[in-house]
């Protein structure tokens, strides 16, 4: 369950945090009635790579919460049904509980692998498109 709760907790997070920049603000443009144009349009150039470059932080950022969120999901859910068997089973503090925690960790490890490699696997199968 604790996976699950930071995951919504990240997704939350993520969704909500990003203020984009788009375009010149109002402040901006009331300082831009005393410029020329070309004082203007340099002024507008100027702001605009620190505008991309606000935003492409902020997708970055974005893209790696949203990753561990569905990371951190999947792996909340895988042990919520290892959790499930066990107690649908009876079999806690036995044995073969702790071998179906261990297995859940392998598992978790391995799907966190492939998520987190997932841009270099669709890589190499999209590459022949």
């Amino acid at each position: 369950m604790f996976f699950v709760l930071v995951s919504t907790i990240l997704a939350g997070m993520t969704y909500t945090s990003s203020s984009f920049e788009m375009g010149i603000s109002s402040e901006a443009i009331e300082d831009a009635q005393d410029m020329t144009t070309g004082d203007f349009f340099e002024e507008v150039s100027d702001k605009y790579s620190d505008w991309i470059n606000k935003n492409n932080n902020i997708h970055k950022m974005n893209s790696y919460a949203i990753e561990w969120v569905i990371m951190l999901a999947i792996v909340g859910v895988i042990f919520l049904i290892g959790g499930f068997t066990v107690g649908f089973i009876g079999i806690r503090g036995d044995i073969l509980s702790y071998g179906i925690l261990i297995g859940e960790f392998i598992v978790s490890f391995i799907i966190s692998i492939l998520i987190s490699k997932s841009d270099k696997i669709f890589e190499i199968v999209l590459a022949d498109e």
